[in-house]
């Protein structure tokens, strides 16, 4: 199988000249009452009718969010027409690495954040989760709010809700039509991994593979589907139940003995892009922020040559997608005006309507459950996929199969341990029941 030398998405990012984007919005969102400071009036003078000046600043992991908050500076600014609102909104991939030095630094002039899942777990310990961003079922999440969406999980620690979810982050299988159908193998067929592997072998005689990542957190989310993962929901390591060990276990088989994987560090790695532009790589299991992110922004000239369907179930009646990724936009506690700062999240994301809209921009599948029946969502074709397929049908449709995303303060000692072991299992010196043994021991002594 091919490899290549790991080139991450911060990586890509920098290298591709999308470091930053920056933005001025005059702009607010309507939802919470904002308090206003009473005038003082000096006797005899007329009340001003002067707008308050504010400054707000959004750091942001990805220029597609900045996008979607572009688009609703007129609608934001009209709502709050007693302030004059500087929104400076930029793409601060330096977040990814250096989350931890500078909220321990202390983030000065900056009011939100977009924060990865994986980052949040850096905060968990120390509590500096606590010390550093506002807990927003403490001051303004409304329990109508909490059970009308999915993904607080993933920005949740010790009862308190840090981040409000972007999108889904729902898993399927990304897919060349054409090159099953040159294969032979009808793709409505595949129910089971089994059937999978039938398939990747058909695809194997025409020298055409499935991508498999090797990262840490899409192992994870092969576990996930399996009912296994990292973490149960009460935070006990799960790398050594028998649903992880099946899940990993079956990428060995594709990989290792059946031979039907392209096995690459991650997506954006020059082998991986070079195996989809030539044919090389025939489907891909990633989610749901991956299509624009990654297949619209990097292979443009593979339009109409895509589709997206359920990935294959382990057993029959089993789940048929997993989770990957996430990010959630979070208020700085330093913040001079968290509450016009939430207006601005809770109205961008919190919103029905404003979910649909970033939808149809971006793609990244809305976390609210009223959306997913939505017909602008449903009914939406998408020219990038072959027939202009109507992927939002496709989501929907596995949304409700979305397992939960636990995280934990010892995520990052999980991650390492497993890629580490993975590695040893992949290259024979142990089982993958060994390697996923020794990943549980480690991370188990490591929270001891």
């Amino acid at each position: 199988m091919l490899d290549s030398k790991r080139l991450n998405r911060r990586e890509f990012l920098r290298l591709s000249a999308m470091a930053s984007a920056g933005a001025v919005l005059a702009a607010c969102a309507p939802g919470t009452t904002v308090p206003d400071e009473e005038p003082t009036e000096g006797v005899g003078e007329a009340p001003s009718t002067e707008a308050e000046k504010v400054a707000l600043t959004a750091w942001l992991n990805d220029r597609l969010y900045v996008q979607s908050f572009q688009k609703r500076q007129e609608a934001l600014a009209e709502a709050h027409p007693e302030y004059d609102i500087t929104f400076t909104v930029e793409e601060n991939p330096d977040l990814w690495d250096n989350l931890v030095t500078l909220f321990v630094g202390g983030l000065e002039d900056v009011d939100i954040v977009a924060i990865e899942r994986t980052g949040m777990t850096q905060l968990w310990k120390d509590d500096l989760a606590a010390q550093s961003l506002v807990a927003l079922n403490d001051a303004y999440l409304t329990q109508e709010q909490i059970d009308g969406n999915l993904r607080w999980e993933m920005f949740s620690w010790d009862g308190k809700i840090y981040g409000v979810s972007a999108e889904m982050d729902g898993v399927a299988l990304y897919y060349q039509p054409a090159l099953f159908d040159e294969a032979g193998v009808d793709v409505d067929a595949i129910q089971s991994y089994d059937d999978f592997i039938q398939a990747g072998l058909a695809l194997k005689a025409l020298g055409k593979y499935i991508q498999y990542e090797g990262s840490a957190d899409i192992n994870k989310a092969y576990a996930m589907q399996n009912g296994g993962g990292f973490w149960s929901v009460d935070g006990e390591t799960l790398l050594d139940s028998p649903e992880t060990i099946e899940a990993i276990q079956m990428q060995y088989d594709m990989i290792k003995t059946h031979e039907v994987s392209f096995e690459t560090n991650d997506s954006w790695s020059p082998a991986a892009v070079a195996g989809f532009q030539d044919g090389t790589v025939a489907a891909s299991i990633n989610a749901d922020w991956w299509g624009d992110y990654y297949l619209k922004d990097l292979l443009p000239d593979m339009e109409g040559l895509w589709r997206l369907r359920p990935l294959p179930w382990f057993e029959e009646g089993g789940i048929r997608t997993s989770t990957s990724g996430g990010t959630g936009f979070c208020i700085v506690k330093s913040s001079n005006n968290p509450a016009l700062a939430w207006d601005f999240i809770q109205t961008t994301y919190l919103d029905k309507d404003n979910l649909v809209q970033i939808y149809l921009d971006t793609h990244y599948f809305p976390p609210m459950k009223a959306c997913w029946d939505d017909p602008k969502v449903l009914e939406f074709s998408d020219p990038y996929y072959m027939d202009e397929q109507a992927i939002g049908a496709v989501w929907a449709e596995l949304a409700p199969e979305t397992p939960p995303d636990p995280t934990h303060p010892y995520y990052p000692e999980a991650a390492d341990a497993v890629s580490k072991e993975i590695v040893l299992a992949f290259e024979g010196d142990k089982s993958v029941e060994q390697a996923l043994q020794d990943a549980a021991a480690t991370v188990r002594a490591a929270m001891a």
